[in-house]
């Protein structure tokens, strides 16, 4: 470990990374997502060719009052002026055993009179116009906000051709056949399948690409909800990205590959597939500057190649706000027992990785680096200059930037310190040649940790810590001897009290030598 601060910098320029290793340009977007009441089924033919019914889905946080909004249903087969099916809430149209509101990502299920009474149970409006029919072989249905005179009419909030339909946005969705339905897909890879038994089929319907033949897909079993159904979050912003490695540890030969997995999810659970997730590093490689990835059912994967160089590589992977980070470990000398990689905020902060390495490591200042703290097997560097407790550990920062000082505490228990003087202990790092003692290290005896405060100037310092191992304990053994602990003088008494008779003893005889010899 101990990677040399002018061999990263040179790695950083020659990556071209940022001083965070970060490029937070590429931010993920829901893609297609409608922002409006959209007509989400159709069926025309049911039981029997009365069965005619449309569904409206609200893919927006909020309910909506469509009798409020004058929402109506209107239709063409070829006329350039559509004709009335519905104007909601009007009771000269029809009537509203549902009220006349479309829950937040809910439903709103319309009929006609002289449905199947199975439709007519489930139906939040019922039509009475004679216009309410349609074939499935083609026509064009629209959803407006006023009455509508031509197809392109601004009071136009959607609108659905099929088959044959006159007009349609783009291209026209299927044909329906007899017993089946379209239905507006959740998100661009929606498929049949996924939407009637798969992944899609519980995130609403508000894919709106203004494509019908795009967004639409042929139900083989229809399934008209209303606005007592389930809602259905539909694909939103990413809410939550969690990162992971493997393996966590791989050779330093500049071949050896770690793969980065990204689970990105969103309010109602994995985001849409084609959702960008941006990786960085700041050490090893990831293919360029940052490497832009897109998910699939919520993941995203990347490849981290290593470098010839021992080191710690902090990983960053962000979609939208959101962002999660872990690290590699590139061949440490002693295998990485655990460890614990968080990204923290301006101000003081603690990160507490005691339960995977005996260790909290606390930084003050406005900056936030992610901090990883590493547990290692054995000794990762070279013959120790000092009486070891036996812990060694790595802690790395991935930018200094706005980072005052950086403290680590390391715990102890007594059965590991019970060789040694208390009072002496301290943190030592490696330097990648030799351990030297942290300049300014001591311990918290009360609370059985060593410390080390890491400065700008202090050994090591703040530009130091890119993957630092560090080692405690108290100074060497002097040769041919052995360091007393105070607590320890009481047992020495006895011999002390005697090697002062017998000094006493010795100066008697001598004086009465001197004296015999001057008689």
């Amino acid at each position: 470990m101990g990677l040399g601060l002018g061999l990263l910098l040179s790695l950083l320029l020659a990556f071209g990374l940022a001083a965070d290793g970060w490029d937070k340009s590429a931010f993920a977007e829901p893609d297609g997502i409608a922002d409006h009441v959209v007509i989400s089924e159709i069926q025309a033919y049911g039981e029997s060719d009365k069965d005619d019914w449309i569904e409206l889905y609200n893919p927006t946080n909020q309910s909506i009052d469509l009798a409020a909004g004058h929402y109506r249903i209107e239709k063409t087969k070829t006329a350039a002026n559509p004709s009335i099916v519905m104007r909601i809430g009007d009771t000269t149209d029809g009537t509203y055993p549902g009220g006349t509101t479309i829950p937040a990502h809910g439903f709103y299920l319309i009929v006609r009179d002289d449905a199947s009474e199975t439709l007519k149970i489930k139906a939040d409006a019922i039509g009475t116009r004679d216009d309410f029919t349609w074939t499935g072989t083609g026509y064009t249905l629209y959803l407006g906000t006023g009455a509508i005179g031509s197809d392109i009419d601004e009071d136009i909030v959607d609108k659905v051709g099929f088959g044959t339909a006159t007009y349609y946005e783009s291209s026209p969705a299927l044909a329906i056949p007899d017993g089946k339905s379209i239905e507006r897909k959740a998100q661009s890879t929606s498929t049949k399948e996924t939407m009637q038994t798969g992944d899609d089929a519980s995130r609403g319907n508000g894919y709106d690409s203004d494509n019908n033949g795009q967004d639409f897909v042929l139900r083989d079993t229809p399934n008209p909800q209303n606005s007592s159904s389930p809602t259905e979050i539909p694909f939103g912003p990413p809410t939550a990205v969690a990162l992971t490695a493997d393996p966590i540890s791989i050779p330093a030969d500049g071949i050896s590959t770690a793969t980065i997995t990204a689970t990105v999810q969103d309010a109602g659970g994995y985001v849409a597939d084609g959702t960008v997730v941006t990786f960085a590093t700041d050490l090893g490689i990831l293919g360029s500057k940052t490497t832009a990835k897109t998910t699939t059912s919520g993941v995203a994967t990347a490849t981290l190649t290593s470098v010839i160089t021992p080191g710690i590589a902090t990983v960053k992977a962000q979609s939208d706000a959101k962002s999660d980070a872990t690290a590699v470990f590139f061949s440490p000398p002693a295998p990485v027992e655990n460890f614990k990689t968080e990204e923290t905020s301006g101000g003081d902060y603690c990160v507490d990785a005691k339960p995977q390495a005996d260790t909290v490591v606390c930084k003050s200042g406005p900056g936030p680096p992610v901090i990883t703290v590493a547990k290692y097997t054995s000794n990762p560097g070279g013959v120790p200059s000092f009486s070891s407790i036996g812990k060694y550990i790595d802690v790395h920062i991935d930018s200094t930037s706005g980072v005052a000082e950086v403290e680590i505490r390391l715990y102890y228990s007594a059965d590991e310190i019970k060789e040694l003087v208390e009072e002496d202990l301290r943190l030592y790092w490696w330097n990648g040649t030799t351990w030297v003692q942290c300049s300014n290290s001591s311990a918290s005896i009360a609370e059985d940790y060593i410390w080390a405060k890491i400065r700008t100037g202090t050994t090591p310092n703040l530009n130091q810590l890119m993957g630092t191992p560090f080692g405690a304990g108290s100074p060497p053994v002097p040769v041919g001897g052995v360091i007393v602990p105070v607590s320890k003088l009481e047992l020495l008494a006895p011999w002390i009290g005697l090697a002062v008779v017998v000094s006493a003893i010795a100066v008697t005889l001598l004086i009465g030598s001197v004296r015999r010899a001057s008689g």
